[in-house]
Order: C-alpha cells, then structure tokens, then sequence
C-alpha cells in the first residue's frame, strides 16, 4: 500500500480493513509520505482499537548520487 495518498489515507486504510480484514499491512512511502504522518494515522483514535502498531521497519540507502 502507497502512503502518498495524503488525507484520504485513513478513509482507504478503513476500507482495506473492512473488506480485506487483512494480517498485517506494509506501508511503503517512497519519499512521499512522511514516516511520522504516517505513525500519526496509524495510531489515531479511529483505528486505535482495530490496529495494534508493532513493528516499524526504516531502510536507508546510503549511497551519495
């Protein structure tokens, strides 16, 4: 799931989980979505009693262009 869609992100996380019920989810924002934006929706009070937020994996490429 992209993270880019700005405000409308915790109206298709709500979706997703309604329909899809899913596990887990894996957030992957590309440099669009700011990580702590992001944590913010997550663990919000709309979904606090639905989402149990765990884990929080960060990759950096260190490489200098």
């Amino acid at each position: 799931m992209c993270c880019s869609m700005g405000a409308s992100l915790s109206k298709t996380l709500s979706v997703l989980i309604e329909h899809a019920s899913p596990d887990r989810l894996i957030i992957e924002p590309t440099g669009l979505g700011h990580p702590e934006g992001i944590m913010d929706t997550l663990m919000n009070r709309s979904f606090k009693d639905i989402l149990d937020v765990r884990a929080t994996v960060c990759l950096l490429d260190p490489r200098i262009s």
